[in-house]
């Protein structure tokens, strides 16, 4: 009789609950539509992907399976499968609790009305990164955490403790599908890091509004910006990318503001104007909004943010027509949009396809561009370290003929011979190019019977068009070719440059490698932990060792008398190193005229990958008032000045895995930016408020917990 007591009572509660959700405004009906959203913005994803290619397509089946099960379970809920059994019914057991445990927080969650706002929030981190599915969206950056924050404030801390883990997860997850093609270890490695990192954040935005009265237009942009500071920056997984602030890289006016702040000072300005509209709807939840004095007390809220954000737009308007622009080198840019697969494989034909490519195209860039400066090749283009070019390389060579010895298996020794085979003939090509003796090379590739009659027919119709553009093949150019520095024992991924006249000018090893694909953590202090990760490695990655330090190249103008040249000091990176500010800050520091990116994209092949690196090589350059020449294998090339506005390479209408070459005068300035001055000064001072709010915080929680005091509820209100 009990029992069905107990029934009823469930049932009218169940049935309150679905006034209340009614008189809400339909908040059932609400999720099913926010659920049904997100599975369709999933779909997108999956059918954009697999119209592209294969890559996206297995984390988009996750994306959308995960998201129909939800749904499952929601419907379960509906039908009362997830109510708590009888009281008199045997206690579960701790493995069946522990088991059920999130399914009932969440389930929970969505009849407290919170579980929309977790689908929501998914969906709103998933569309703030626009280029996630193309979309060119950055007014929804101002929108993204306003589900985020609702949750902070609404939920439970042990709620909350479940919920934001499961949005983190499906935010990284969900912008970053592109690293699944190269490394699925390290996709779900960054994601599980930014859980741990969000919750904290959560935790300290509670602590803040509920222990030390915090305004949540103050906690919400403080904490969440230090967090992305801290994740961008600190610790040996140092990831800069997905900052909401990457969102307005197409935003004129905020994008300007880069010059003081770097990316964090936009992402504070975002989150702040998410902070106001979430107070807002909570003010109005709990109906002090429409009581006396509300609107004056949210209007009040409101003009902070709303100042800066002003103050903001007026400085990004101005700042543009304080900057001279001055021309810095003439560039040409090789792309020649070689497959991953082809890239791969270092055997004879690939090797030589890859150069001959590169051959053909840096020749039809000098007959376009007679009067470049420089000519670069993108990141590891180049299989073998230029022979001589490094001291350390001195007794490397006859150390591989007694390797050969050594070795057994003839397959390695062929290997091996064809290696330095490379080296030694293509370290000849190299600087014949930079000697400006292309015409011979390619004069060379034409009388090679080896070759097809296509191939040796297109040597020899570049050889006479360039002899024709130059006239006698002498001068020489600046040149910088991608290769892979393979010491047995200190491998880099380096930027090597060449003198015109064919000298060495010196190198750049890659400061900031890909953990868990470049390079693999712990290796000297916890080094079973590094032979575990190690094995996550992919294979075609090569472990490298980091580089010194930036690098200066100094590129001379063509056409002009030695007195009459003009000097111009390029300095490079590699790859993902274009995402961290302090990196290109400290290249501008050490004088550097003009920035030159080289990386090698086709392993991400027309994915959101491309466009995202393109903002941040936007964000470098407005950050440091330095033009940029970004020469990348099948991604987007692209020659950017110092107000961010970009010139891209562009064949057939294509922007993505095009063929061809790039070239031009690289706009540039000599202004010494605030951010170049002074650095990271405001993410500083945001992160050591944040560190404020957690360990004082913390302090009034534990002597409130000491005088038996709970404090305040889970709702933290306004």
């Amino acid at each position: 009789m009990s029992g069905k007591k107990k029934g009823g009572g469930k049932k009218d509660a169940t049935g309150e609950r679905g006034e209340k959700a009614k008189s809400k405004g339909g908040q059932p009906l609400w999720g099913v539509v926010v659920l049904l959203g997100v599975v369709g913005l999933a779909a997108v994803a999956f059918v954009r992907a697999a119209r592209a290619d294969e890559t996206g397509v297995a984390i988009a089946h996750v994306v959308v399976g995960a998201f129909l099960i939800v749904g499952d379970l929601v419907y379960a809920a509906r039908l009362g499968l997830f109510d708590p059994p009888d009281p008199d019914a045997p206690p579960e057991g701790l493995l069946v609790r522990l088991a059920s445990a999130p399914g009932r927080t969440v389930i929970g969650a969505f009849r407290d009305g919170h579980l929309p706002l977790a689908f929501g929030s998914i969906a709103a981190f998933i569309l703030a990164f626009h280029n996630f599915l193309g979309w060119h969206s950055g007014w929804f950056g101002w929108l993204v955490l306003v589900p985020y924050f609702l949750l902070v404030e609404r939920l439970t801390t042990r709620r909350l403790l479940w919920v934001i883990p499961v949005l983190a997860f499906g935010q990284f997850m969900g912008g970053l599908y592109w690293i699944w093609n190269v490394t699925p270890p390290g996709l779900v490695t960054t994601s599980v890091l930014w859980c741990i990192y969000l919750t904290i954040t959560s935790l300290v935005i509670r602590l803040a509004r509920n222990e030390l009265r915090v305004p949540l237009v103050i906690a919400g942009p403080v904490c969440w910006v230090a967090v992305e500071f801290v994740r961008s920056t600190f610790t040996f997984y140092k990831f800069p990318w997905l900052l909401i602030g990457h969102s307005q890289g197409e935003s004129w006016a905020l994008l300007q503001t880069a010059d003081l702040w770097g990316p964090y000072g936009i992402s504070f300005l975002l989150a702040m104007g998410s902070a106001v509209i979430a107070t807002v709807l909570e003010m109005r939840r709990l109906g002090t909004l429409g009581a006396p004095g509300g609107p004056r007390r949210a209007a009040l809220i409101a003009v902070g943010p709303a100042v800066a954000i002003v103050g903001a737009t007026v400085y990004g308007m101005v700042r543009p027509h304080t900057i001279p622009i001055v021309d810095g080198p003439t560039v040409v840019l090789v792309q020649p949009s070689v497959p991953q697969a082809v890239k791969n494989d270092e055997t004879g034909p690939s090797v030589e396809l890859i150069f001959q490519e590169h051959l053909f195209l840096t020749a039809e860039g000098l007959i376009a561009y007679p009067d470049a400066d420089l000519v670069s090749w993108s990141e590891t283009m180049v299989f073998w370290p230029p022979n001589e070019a490094y001291p350390d390389y001195e007794g490397w060579w006859p150390d591989l003929d007694d390797w050969m010895k050594e070795e057994k298996d003839p397959r390695v020794r062929r290997r091996i011979r064809q290696h330095k085979d490379w080296a030694e003939d293509g370290d000849r090509k190299l600087r014949e190019i930079a000697k400006g003796r292309l015409v011979s090379i390619l004069e060379e590739l034409a009388d090679d019977k080896r070759l097809f009659r296509e191939t040796r027919s297109q040597a020899r119709d570049l050889a006479g068009r360039l002899r024709e553009a130059f006239g006698e093949p002498e001068g020489g150019i600046d040149f910088v070719v991608g290769a892979v520095d393979r010491h047995p024992e200190r491998p880099h991924n380096s930027a090597w440059f060449f003198r015109r006249g064919g000298e060495f000018g010196g190198r750049y090893d890659k400061i900031n490698l890909v953990p868990l694909s470049e390079y693999v953590p712990f290796k000297e202090s916890f080094r079973w932990l590094h032979d575990r990760l190690q094995s996550f490695v992919p294979p075609a990655f090569v472990s490298f060792e980091h580089g010194a330090g930036p690098a200066e190249f100094e590129v001379r103008s063509s056409g002009a008398t030695a007195d009459e040249a003009k000097s111009y000091i390029v300095s490079p990176h590699i790859c993902f190193e274009v995402s961290f500010p302090e990196l290109v800050r400290a290249q501008v520091l050490e004088g550097a005229d003009v920035i030159l990116s080289i990386s090698n994209d086709a392993w991400f092949k027309r994915t959101a990958e491309l466009d995202l690196a393109r903002i941040h090589a936007i964000f470098r350059c407005v950050e440091t008032r330095r033009g940029m020449a970004r020469v990348v294998n099948a991604g987007i090339s692209s020659i950017m000045d110092p107000l961010g506005r970009a010139r891209d390479l562009v064949v057939d209408g294509e922007l993505k895995e095009v063929r061809g070459v790039l070239g031009g005068v690289v706009p540039t300035s000599r202004v010494e930016s605030f951010y170049v001055r002074h650095g990271d000064v405001f993410s500083n001072v945001v992160l050591t408020l944040a560190l404020g709010f957690a360990v004082f915080g913390g302090a009034v929680a534990a002597m409130r917990r000491l005088r038996g005091d709970d404090g305040s509820s889970g709702e933290t209100g306004s």
